[in-house]
């Protein structure tokens, strides 16, 4: 462990602190790794960062799909004082390409498959194209690195520092890259082990993808920061693919998305995963229509924990457990507003929390 003051810290060390040697870290197809093996991947691949030359605050990219690999690389960015920003694989390069001239990235981590589309893009950026660094090849500068740099001791930062960033869904507009802290790593678990009683034995599944903040914080952040085991996936979700996912890894804890739920019920999905082990369904990223929550009891027997949280706050902070949808702070979260405002009008909510974002890029 590296030696740090009261206000410094660094975001990946924080999150592999709880989990045992042995117990399973990450689990991915047929790929299992350890809590051991997690924090001594993440510090060669933090090695391999600075031997590349990634200097402190300097911001990486990685565009590919999840898997064990991304998140060794991600938390590695991290650990070594850097600030990663995972984006959405399937992003047009015309997409991607304006994001990292506009974020100044310094690398961008990606597989084979895109390649030939991603040499075209960066040379048409000229001095602004942030150095590819490819995954996936047996032989490459990333892999070379790998093999050849030594485990390098967390960077410890102040907790305000960038640790990543995340893009905003659009909903508001053009998509914004949302700059969390440090801290940021310090209670992600608050919602699952206060609401949904996570702990180091349960197993934690998101159908949402990592660049998205609610499967990045509410999953794998939350399940690491509890030496929990995150379960990851290739593939895109669809019902039949979330059957298989937990029927395959067997999940306690599962997390979608209420148009993916609706669907479930739609394809008759639903009524098979009743037995399968699921402790907690949560849902978050848009409303969830009561029928929906009605019907996904009568075919689970179980209900639907409601949530509600944002890019620029990564966690939930709010949910609710009940058919009246209405909503409470989950724990850590702060909540202040206006009382005396019409009811009948839009209102201004406060939220505090560790895992609210510094700000906008």
């Amino acid at each position: 462990m590296s030696m740090a003051s009261p206000n410094t810290m660094n975001a990946a060390e924080t999150l592999l602190q709880a989990g045992a040697a042995q117990a399973i870290a990450l689990e991915c197809g047929d790929e299992k790794l350890s809590y051991a093996a997690l924090r001594q991947r993440v510090r060669r691949a933090a090695g391999a960062w600075r031997a590349l030359g990634l200097q402190g605050g300097e911001r990486v990219v990685l565009f590919a799909p999840d898997s064990i690999e991304w998140v060794v690389a991600y938390l590695g960015v991290i650990w070594a004082g850097g600030v990663a920003i995972g984006v959405n694989p399937r992003l047009s390069m015309a997409e991607l390409g304006p994001i990292l001239t506009e974020s100044a990235v310094r690398f961008l981590w990606h597989e084979a498959d895109n390649s030939a589309a991603l040499s075209s893009l960066l040379t048409g950026m000229a001095q602004q194209a942030p150095a590819p660094v490819m995954a996936d090849q047996a032989a490459s500068p990333w892999t070379d690195a790998l093999a050849q740099a030594g485990d390098i001791d967390a960077v410890a930062q102040d907790e305000q520092a960038p640790a990543l960033w995340i893009g905003t869904s659009g909903t508001t507009g053009a998509s914004k890259g949302v700059v969390h802290a440090q801290r940021v790593a310090c209670q992600p678990h608050a919602f699952a082990s206060g609401v949904l009683g996570l702990t180091a034995s349960d197993r934690l599944y998101a159908s949402s993808k990592l660049f998205f903040a609610y499967a990045l914080g509410n999953s794998l952040l939350a399940g690491l920061r509890a030496g929990a085991t995150v379960i990851l996936d290739r593939q895109w979700p669809e019902p039949e693919r979330v059957l298989a996912m937990v029927r395959t890894h067997r999940p306690t804890i599962v997390f979608c998305v209420p148009t993916l739920y609706s669907r479930m019920l739609q394809t008759g999905v639903a009524g098979q995963l009743a037995g399968q082990g699921v402790r907690h369904f949560v849902s978050a990223g848009e409303s969830l229509p009561a029928a929906v929550r009605g019907a996904w009891r009568e075919a689970t027997g179980l209900g639907i924990v409601s949530g509600y949280g944002t890019s620029e706050t990564l966690c939930l902070m709010l949910y609710s457990e009940n058919d009246q949808g209405l909503l409470q702070p989950t724990p850590g979260t702060q909540l202040r507003f206006a009382p005396e405002t019409d009811p009948a009008l839009p209102q201004r909510i406060w939220l505090h929390s560790g895992t609210v974002a510094l700000g906008y890029w």
